[in-house]
């Protein structure tokens, strides 16, 4: 429980982070090709990413 407070740190200013700069490519995705279908398809990525690194995770070991 000790290391919760800086996961959850780290975890808020990633989100932020990525909040603040994901407008971006949107925009410029928009710009160059008129609507806002392919940059949400090409965004699939990242969850699908997200979703093979969670699965291949190993469980930390407690260190002693």
């Amino acid at each position: 429980m000790v290391a919760l407070g800086s996961i959850s740190g780290l975890a808020t200013s990633v989100m932020v982070l990525v909040s603040a700069v994901g407008p971006l490519p949107f925009g410029i995705a928009y710009d160059l090709f008129g609507n806002y279908e392919s940059i949400i398809w090409y965004s699939l990525v990242f969850p699908v990413i997200g979703i093979l690194a969670a699965s291949l995770a190993v469980k930390p070991t407690l260190a002693s």
